[in-house]
C-alpha cells in the first residue's frame, strides 16, 4: 500500500511469466476492492488483444507473440455477479485486453474506500 488516506493506493508488481488479468483479480478479490482505477506500465512477453465486434457480440482477438512495451495500461474495477472484475486497455487505441503473460509491469490502483485497508507487499 503506498497511501492509506482516501483513495487508497497500492502498487502491485507481477513476476515475469504472470497472467496479468488473473494475478490482479486475484489482488482485488484478496483485497476485496469493489471499486478501482488502474494504471500500470512495463511490458508483455505475449498477449492476445482484440476489440469487441458489434454484430458478433464477441472480441476479435489479436494474438501478440513477441515481448512488447505498455506504454500506457488503463482500466477500472467494478463488482460483477462473480465478484470484482477488470475492465483493462493498453496501446495506442486503446485495445482491450484479452489475455496477457507478465514481462515487467508496474500496476498502480486507487481503491475507493469500500476497499480493505490492508497493508502489505502482496505477491
Amino acid at each position: 500500500m503506498l497511501n492509506a488516506d482516501l483513495p487508497i493506493t497500492y502498487a502491485v508488481v507481477l513476476d515475469t511469466g504472470d497472467e496479468v488479468i488473473g494475478e490482479l483479480g486475484k489482488f482485488v478479490r484478496e483485497q476485496e476492492i469493489e471499486a478501482a482505477s488502474v494504471t500500470a506500465i512495463g511490458a508483455f512477453s505475449r498477449a492476445v488483444l482484440g476489440y469487441f465486434q458489434w454484430e458478433t457480440k464477441q472480441y476479435k482477438k489479436i494474438p501478440v507473440g513477441e515481448q512488447v512495451e505498455v506504454l500506457s495500461l488503463l482500466g477500472d474495477v467494478a463488482v460483477g455477479d462473480p465478484g470484482p472484475t477488470l475492465h483493462l486497455h493498453c496501446g495506442p487505441r486503446g485495445t482491450p485486453i484479452v489475455e496477457a503473460r507478465q514481462c515487467f509491469v508496474l500496476a498502480h490502483g486507487a481503491a475507493s474506500e469500500a476497499a480493505c485497508t490492508a497493508s502489505k507487499s502482496w505477491r
